[in-house]
Protein backbone atom coordinates (compact mmCIF):
# COMPACT_ATOMS: atom_id res chain seq x y z
CA UNK A 1 0.00 0.00 0.00
CA UNK A 2 0.87 3.72 -0.80
CA UNK A 3 -0.86 6.10 1.47
CA UNK A 4 -1.21 9.22 -0.36
CA UNK A 5 -2.74 12.64 1.23
CA UNK A 6 -5.35 15.24 -0.94
CA UNK A 7 -5.66 18.28 0.78
CA UNK A 8 -9.30 19.36 -0.10
CA UNK A 9 -9.35 23.05 1.21
CA UNK A 10 -5.31 24.06 1.29
CA UNK A 11 -6.45 26.74 2.77
CA UNK A 12 -2.86 27.40 4.63
CA UNK A 13 1.26 25.19 3.88
CA UNK A 14 0.82 22.02 5.99
CA UNK A 15 2.26 22.42 9.03
CA UNK A 16 3.36 18.69 9.63
CA UNK A 17 6.83 18.29 7.89
CA UNK A 18 6.11 14.58 7.74
CA UNK A 19 3.13 14.61 5.40
CA UNK A 20 4.94 17.09 2.79
CA UNK A 21 6.43 13.87 0.59
CA UNK A 22 2.67 12.54 0.77
CA UNK A 23 0.74 15.48 -0.47
CA UNK A 24 -0.87 15.06 -4.42
CA UNK A 25 -3.58 16.87 -6.41
CA UNK A 26 -5.82 14.21 -7.62
CA UNK A 27 -7.85 11.67 -5.77
CA UNK A 28 -7.19 7.63 -5.98
CA UNK A 29 -9.04 5.06 -8.45
CA UNK A 30 -9.26 2.59 -5.83
CA UNK A 31 -9.98 3.74 -2.11
CA UNK A 32 -10.26 7.05 -0.39
CA UNK A 33 -10.78 7.73 3.02
CA UNK A 34 -11.97 11.06 3.77
CA UNK A 35 -11.67 12.73 6.85
CA UNK A 36 -14.53 15.03 7.32
CA UNK A 37 -17.69 16.14 9.16
CA UNK A 38 -20.67 14.79 7.65
CA UNK A 39 -21.83 18.51 7.65
CA UNK A 40 -18.48 18.93 5.58
CA UNK A 41 -19.77 16.65 2.49
CA UNK A 42 -21.53 19.31 0.14
CA UNK A 43 -18.54 21.79 0.19
CA UNK A 44 -16.11 18.88 -0.03
CA UNK A 45 -17.82 17.39 -3.12
CA UNK A 46 -17.96 20.94 -4.33
CA UNK A 47 -14.60 21.02 -4.88
CA UNK A 48 -14.39 17.57 -6.33
CA UNK A 49 -16.40 18.69 -8.90
CA UNK A 50 -20.25 17.50 -7.17
CA UNK A 51 -19.45 14.06 -6.94
CA UNK A 52 -17.47 11.58 -5.84
CA UNK A 53 -14.68 9.38 -8.15
CA UNK A 54 -16.89 6.27 -9.62
CA UNK A 55 -14.18 4.37 -9.80
CA UNK A 56 -12.76 4.22 -5.87
CA UNK A 57 -14.03 2.72 -3.35
CA UNK A 58 -14.93 5.96 -0.84
CA UNK A 59 -15.08 5.65 2.84
CA UNK A 60 -15.53 8.63 4.92
CA UNK A 61 -14.38 8.75 9.04
CA UNK A 62 -16.61 11.55 10.69
CA UNK A 63 -15.74 13.00 14.38
CA UNK A 64 -18.43 13.62 16.95
CA UNK A 65 -18.68 13.40 20.49
CA UNK A 66 -22.83 12.45 21.08
CA UNK A 67 -24.39 9.31 21.38
CA UNK A 68 -26.99 10.53 18.56
CA UNK A 69 -25.45 11.49 15.51
CA UNK A 70 -28.10 14.13 13.17
CA UNK A 71 -30.11 12.85 10.86
CA UNK A 72 -28.99 16.12 8.55
CA UNK A 73 -25.20 14.83 8.78
CA UNK A 74 -26.26 10.82 8.04
CA UNK A 75 -28.01 11.76 4.45
CA UNK A 76 -24.34 12.75 3.39
CA UNK A 77 -22.17 10.08 5.07
CA UNK A 78 -24.66 7.72 3.22
CA UNK A 79 -23.33 9.02 -0.12
CA UNK A 80 -19.94 6.66 0.94
CA UNK A 81 -19.58 3.20 0.32
CA UNK A 82 -18.51 2.78 4.36
CA UNK A 83 -18.11 5.10 7.56
CA UNK A 84 -15.22 4.71 9.95
CA UNK A 85 -15.22 5.49 13.72
CA UNK A 86 -12.59 6.09 15.98
CA UNK A 87 -14.35 4.52 19.75
CA UNK A 88 -16.77 2.48 20.08
CA UNK A 89 -18.62 4.95 21.58
CA UNK A 90 -19.27 6.99 18.31
CA UNK A 91 -19.31 3.18 16.50
CA UNK A 92 -22.87 2.74 18.20
CA UNK A 93 -23.89 6.85 17.48
CA UNK A 94 -22.84 6.48 13.58
CA UNK A 95 -24.22 2.74 13.46
CA UNK A 96 -27.61 3.97 14.56
CA UNK A 97 -28.08 7.08 12.26
CA UNK A 98 -26.73 5.43 8.60
CA UNK A 99 -27.48 2.75 6.39
CA UNK A 100 -23.96 2.39 4.95
CA UNK A 101 -21.65 -0.37 6.81
CA UNK A 102 -19.54 0.92 9.83
CA UNK A 103 -16.56 0.10 10.96
CA UNK A 104 -14.96 0.54 14.17
CA UNK A 105 -11.36 1.82 13.01
CA UNK A 106 -9.60 2.91 16.40
CA UNK A 107 -7.25 5.93 16.52
CA UNK A 108 -3.38 5.34 16.86
CA UNK A 109 -1.68 7.32 19.54
CA UNK A 110 2.34 7.13 19.64
CA UNK A 111 4.76 10.51 20.42
CA UNK A 112 7.83 11.29 19.12
CA UNK A 113 9.06 14.12 20.25
CA UNK A 114 11.57 16.09 18.29
CA UNK A 115 13.47 17.69 21.50
CA UNK A 116 13.00 17.39 25.33
CA UNK A 117 11.80 20.72 26.82
CA UNK A 118 12.07 21.23 30.73
CA UNK A 119 9.51 22.67 33.49
CA UNK A 120 11.37 26.21 33.18
CA UNK A 121 10.92 26.57 29.17
CA UNK A 122 7.30 26.72 29.84
CA UNK A 123 7.74 29.13 33.29
CA UNK A 124 6.47 26.12 35.72
CA UNK A 125 7.72 25.85 38.85
CA UNK A 126 10.49 23.14 39.14
CA UNK A 127 9.00 21.83 42.80
CA UNK A 128 5.32 22.00 42.22
CA UNK A 129 3.08 19.16 41.71
CA UNK A 130 1.58 20.01 38.47
CA UNK A 131 -2.30 19.12 37.53
CA UNK A 132 -2.71 19.55 33.65
CA UNK A 133 -5.68 20.29 31.76
CA UNK A 134 -6.28 21.72 27.92
CA UNK A 135 -8.72 22.26 25.40
CA UNK A 136 -9.50 24.64 22.34
CA UNK A 137 -12.26 26.92 22.70
CA UNK A 138 -13.41 25.77 19.46
CA UNK A 139 -14.26 22.31 20.35
CA UNK A 140 -16.68 23.58 22.74
CA UNK A 141 -16.92 25.02 26.10
CA UNK A 142 -19.80 23.66 28.29
CA UNK A 143 -18.34 20.05 26.58
CA UNK A 144 -14.48 20.52 27.42
CA UNK A 145 -15.85 21.27 30.93
CA UNK A 146 -12.49 23.12 32.20
CA UNK A 147 -15.05 24.56 34.86
CA UNK A 148 -15.69 21.57 36.51
CA UNK A 149 -11.40 20.58 36.87
CA UNK A 150 -10.80 24.45 38.59
CA UNK A 151 -14.00 23.41 41.13
CA UNK A 152 -12.33 19.93 41.67
CA UNK A 153 -8.70 22.23 42.14
CA UNK A 154 -10.28 24.25 44.44
CA UNK A 155 -11.50 22.01 46.78
CA UNK A 156 -7.91 20.02 46.71
CA UNK A 157 -6.20 23.01 47.37
CA UNK A 158 -8.77 23.47 50.68
CA UNK A 159 -8.28 19.75 51.72
CA UNK A 160 -4.40 20.11 51.58
CA UNK A 161 -3.83 23.99 51.82
CA UNK A 162 0.15 23.06 52.60
CA UNK A 163 0.86 21.52 49.49
CA UNK A 164 3.09 22.64 46.67
CA UNK A 165 0.45 22.22 43.68
CA UNK A 166 -0.71 24.15 40.46
CA UNK A 167 -3.25 23.89 37.85
CA UNK A 168 -1.90 24.10 34.54
CA UNK A 169 -4.79 24.91 31.99
CA UNK A 170 -3.04 25.01 27.86
CA UNK A 171 -5.78 27.16 26.54
CA UNK A 172 -6.31 27.22 22.84
CA UNK A 173 -7.56 30.24 21.79
CA UNK A 174 -8.39 31.11 17.72
CA UNK A 175 -7.86 34.78 17.38
CA UNK A 176 -10.38 35.49 14.34
CA UNK A 177 -13.22 33.45 15.40
CA UNK A 178 -15.49 36.27 16.96
CA UNK A 179 -18.14 33.55 18.35
CA UNK A 180 -15.48 32.49 20.89
CA UNK A 181 -14.73 35.89 22.39
CA UNK A 182 -17.96 35.33 24.86
CA UNK A 183 -16.10 31.99 25.76
CA UNK A 184 -12.82 32.90 26.39
CA UNK A 185 -13.84 36.33 28.59
CA UNK A 186 -16.35 33.93 30.41
CA UNK A 187 -13.05 31.42 31.04
CA UNK A 188 -11.08 33.95 31.85
CA UNK A 189 -13.72 35.94 34.56
CA UNK A 190 -13.96 32.18 35.93
CA UNK A 191 -10.31 32.24 36.90
CA UNK A 192 -10.12 35.64 38.15
CA UNK A 193 -13.13 34.50 40.94
CA UNK A 194 -11.27 31.48 41.70
CA UNK A 195 -10.38 31.22 45.17
CA UNK A 196 -7.07 29.39 43.78
CA UNK A 197 -6.72 31.63 41.01
CA UNK A 198 -2.83 32.14 42.52
CA UNK A 199 -2.54 28.55 41.94
CA UNK A 200 -3.48 28.54 38.42
CA UNK A 201 -1.62 28.95 35.21
CA UNK A 202 -3.43 29.66 32.05
CA UNK A 203 -1.36 28.90 29.23
CA UNK A 204 -2.69 30.35 25.67
CA UNK A 205 0.07 31.10 23.57
CA UNK A 206 0.19 28.84 20.18
CA UNK A 207 2.39 25.88 20.86
CA UNK A 208 4.04 23.38 18.27
CA UNK A 209 3.33 19.83 18.13
CA UNK A 210 6.36 18.95 20.11
CA UNK A 211 5.88 22.10 22.59
CA UNK A 212 2.54 20.24 23.78
CA UNK A 213 4.01 16.80 24.12
CA UNK A 214 6.79 18.34 26.09
CA UNK A 215 4.39 19.61 28.48
CA UNK A 216 2.44 16.59 29.18
CA UNK A 217 5.66 15.40 29.95
CA UNK A 218 6.55 18.00 32.41
CA UNK A 219 3.40 17.95 34.50
CA UNK A 220 2.41 15.23 36.61
CA UNK A 221 -0.92 14.13 36.25
CA UNK A 222 -3.78 14.92 33.29
CA UNK A 223 -6.97 15.80 34.35
CA UNK A 224 -9.80 15.45 32.23
CA UNK A 225 -13.48 16.35 33.47
CA UNK A 226 -14.94 16.17 30.02
CA UNK A 227 -19.46 15.92 29.41
CA UNK A 228 -18.09 13.87 26.12
CA UNK A 229 -15.27 12.78 24.13
CA UNK A 230 -15.20 11.60 20.57
CA UNK A 231 -11.84 10.03 21.46
CA UNK A 232 -10.04 11.83 23.72
CA UNK A 233 -6.61 11.94 22.05
CA UNK A 234 -4.89 14.35 24.77
CA UNK A 235 -6.02 11.69 27.83
CA UNK A 236 -3.92 8.81 25.08
CA UNK A 237 -1.24 10.94 25.16
CA UNK A 238 -0.68 11.71 28.64
CA UNK A 239 -0.90 7.91 29.00
CA UNK A 240 1.33 7.42 26.42
CA UNK A 241 3.81 9.74 28.23
CA UNK A 242 3.32 7.38 31.16
CA UNK A 243 1.00 10.22 32.98
CA UNK A 244 -1.80 8.90 35.66
CA UNK A 245 -4.82 10.42 34.35
CA UNK A 246 -8.68 11.30 35.73
CA UNK A 247 -11.06 11.35 33.56
CA UNK A 248 -14.91 10.89 33.43
CA UNK A 249 -16.15 7.71 32.68
CA UNK A 250 -18.02 8.02 29.77
CA UNK A 251 -17.87 8.10 26.06
CA UNK A 252 -14.94 7.55 23.61
CA UNK A 253 -11.97 7.44 26.05
CA UNK A 254 -13.17 4.10 27.68
CA UNK A 255 -11.59 2.49 24.61
CA UNK A 256 -8.18 2.73 26.31
CA UNK A 257 -9.15 3.78 29.70
CA UNK A 258 -10.29 1.31 32.46
CA UNK A 259 -10.07 1.07 36.78
CA UNK A 260 -6.85 -0.69 35.88
CA UNK A 261 -5.06 2.10 33.91
CA UNK A 262 -6.89 5.19 35.00
CA UNK A 263 -8.81 6.95 37.58
CA UNK A 264 -12.25 7.28 36.06
CA UNK A 265 -14.88 9.65 37.77
CA UNK A 266 -18.13 8.61 38.62
CA UNK A 267 -21.45 10.78 36.97
CA UNK A 268 -24.66 11.38 35.89
CA UNK A 269 -26.14 11.81 32.51
CA UNK A 270 -27.99 15.29 31.98
CA UNK A 271 -29.72 16.70 28.99
CA UNK A 272 -27.70 18.98 26.90
CA UNK A 273 -29.24 22.73 26.49
CA UNK A 274 -29.15 24.35 23.66
CA UNK A 275 -26.17 26.22 22.08
CA UNK A 276 -23.88 24.12 24.08
CA UNK A 277 -23.51 21.63 20.85
CA UNK A 278 -24.95 21.21 17.41
CA UNK A 279 -28.13 19.08 17.59
CA UNK A 280 -28.19 19.21 21.14
CA UNK A 281 -32.43 18.26 21.13
CA UNK A 282 -33.27 15.50 22.49
CA UNK A 283 -29.20 14.41 23.33
CA UNK A 284 -27.40 14.03 26.73
CA UNK A 285 -24.14 13.96 28.26
CA UNK A 286 -21.96 13.34 31.23
CA UNK A 287 -21.80 15.35 34.24
CA UNK A 288 -19.17 14.74 36.09
CA UNK A 289 -19.20 14.31 40.12
CA UNK A 290 -16.46 16.53 41.32
CA UNK A 291 -16.50 15.43 44.74
CA UNK A 292 -14.96 11.96 43.25
CA UNK A 293 -12.74 13.94 41.28
CA UNK A 294 -11.42 15.18 44.45
CA UNK A 295 -10.53 11.93 46.01
CA UNK A 296 -8.67 10.72 42.93
CA UNK A 297 -6.66 14.45 42.89
CA UNK A 298 -6.04 14.10 46.83
CA UNK A 299 -4.63 10.08 45.92
CA UNK A 300 -2.52 11.25 43.50
CA UNK A 301 -1.14 13.74 45.42
CA UNK A 302 -0.77 11.75 48.66
CA UNK A 303 0.97 8.85 47.20
CA UNK A 304 3.51 10.26 44.20
CA UNK A 305 4.87 6.75 43.60
CA UNK A 306 1.64 4.54 43.50
CA UNK A 307 0.64 7.88 41.16
CA UNK A 308 3.39 6.82 38.28
CA UNK A 309 3.38 3.18 39.23
CA UNK A 310 -0.38 4.07 37.56
CA UNK A 311 1.43 6.08 34.84
CA UNK A 312 3.76 3.48 33.79
CA UNK A 313 0.67 0.58 33.50
CA UNK A 314 -1.28 3.15 31.23
CA UNK A 315 1.68 3.61 28.82
CA UNK A 316 2.14 0.33 28.75
CA UNK A 317 -1.29 -0.56 27.82
CA UNK A 318 -1.42 2.58 24.62
CA UNK A 319 2.14 1.09 23.34
CA UNK A 320 0.94 -2.00 22.75
CA UNK A 321 -2.80 -1.37 21.96
CA UNK A 322 -2.56 1.59 20.08
CA UNK A 323 0.72 1.78 18.57
CA UNK A 324 0.95 2.87 14.57
CA UNK A 325 2.07 -0.82 14.16
CA UNK A 326 -1.22 -2.16 15.98
CA UNK A 327 -3.51 -0.05 14.47
CA UNK A 328 -1.98 0.00 11.03
CA UNK A 329 -2.34 -3.33 11.22
CA UNK A 330 -5.92 -3.60 11.77
CA UNK A 331 -6.37 -0.53 9.16
CA UNK A 332 -4.34 -2.87 6.66
CA UNK A 333 -6.98 -6.13 7.07
CA UNK A 334 -9.98 -4.16 6.05
CA UNK A 335 -8.01 -2.29 3.28
CA UNK A 336 -6.88 -5.33 1.95
CA UNK A 337 -10.35 -7.22 2.38
CA UNK A 338 -11.97 -4.02 0.09
CA UNK A 339 -9.05 -4.62 -2.16
CA UNK A 340 -10.36 -8.22 -2.30
CA UNK A 341 -13.72 -7.56 -2.97
CA UNK A 342 -13.01 -4.89 -5.88
CA UNK A 343 -10.75 -7.49 -7.85
CA UNK A 344 -13.51 -10.20 -7.38
CA UNK A 345 -15.92 -7.49 -8.62
CA UNK A 346 -13.90 -6.38 -11.84
CA UNK A 347 -13.47 -10.24 -12.74
CA UNK A 348 -16.88 -11.10 -12.76
CA UNK A 349 -18.02 -8.41 -14.96
CA UNK A 350 -15.17 -8.79 -17.36
CA UNK A 351 -17.06 -12.27 -17.73
CA UNK A 352 -20.19 -10.86 -18.81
Amino acid sequence: MSPLIRDIYALEPPSDPEILDYLVDDLSHNVNIFFINGDEVPQVLKHLGDKLPDSAYNIIYPQWELSLYPSEWAKNLDLFDEVWAPSQFVFESLRQAVSKPVYYMPLPVEIRLTSFLGRRYFGLPESSYLYLFFFDLRSYIERKNPFAVIKAFEEVCALRPREDIRLVIKLNRPTRLRELVKDFRYFVKFVNNSTAKNKIIVIDQLLTNNEIKNLIRCCDCFVSLHRSEGFGRGMAEAMFLGKPVIATGYSGNLDFMNENNALLVKYKLINVKQGHYPYAENQVWAEPDISDAVNHMVKLLDNKAWGRQLGQIASRHIRIYFSFRAIGLHYKRRLNSILRTQKITEVEESCL
